[in-house]
């Protein structure tokens, strides 16, 4: 989808610092990263702790780094990413870091590098089109900043009269 009012962007960079943290993590044979999570992941990570989901205190801390890098480029450029980064960052830290949330987050960081040259694409309006001039997208990042992993963050849109 390019044309003259299209810019595509992408992070190749970020990309790149992802994959080399992933490295020494490849993705086990039966597992595909095509989309970022499996469709019950929000069920399956708040199962929690057990005797088949242990907790995974050594990998905090890679799983913050890989998670950070990854959420940095998903609110940079790659918007597709920004449910998954959200759903597993309260599970990213000591007491709630489960071998499945590990899972997820290594297969989640695979998701982006594969798709690395999937770009975002800000087109304008055709030529000769009335733009809307003046919309504005304010936005709180903040994440995992509650109590219990929670947080309080979300973003609004106006436009000119809007109302």
């Amino acid at each position: 989808m390019t044309g003259p009012n299209t810019t595509e962007v992408t992070c190749p960079a970020i990309m790149e610092r992802l994959r080399d943290l992933l490295v020494p993590y490849p993705l086990p044979a039966n597992v595909e990263a095509t989309y970022p999570l499996p469709a019950n992941a929000s069920l399956k990570l708040r199962e929690g702790p057990g005797h088949d989901n242990p907790l995974v205190e050594d990998k905090v801390p890679m799983a913050q780094k890989i998670l950070g890098v990854a959420g940095w480029g998903c609110v940079k450029v790659r918007f597709d990413g920004l449910f998954s980064y959200v759903l597993l960052a309260p599970y990213v830290r000591p007491g709630a870091l489960t071998l499945r949330a590990w899972q997820y987050v290594v297969r989640f960081g695979h998701y982006l590098v594969l798709t690395a040259n999937l770009p975002l694409i800000l087109a304008g309006p055709p030529c000769g089109v009335y733009a809307l001039d003046g919309l504005r997208v304010d936005l709180d990042s903040s994440n995992g900043n509650a109590p219990e992993g929670k947080s309080h963050g979300g973003f609004a849109m106006f436009m000119p009269g809007g109302g």
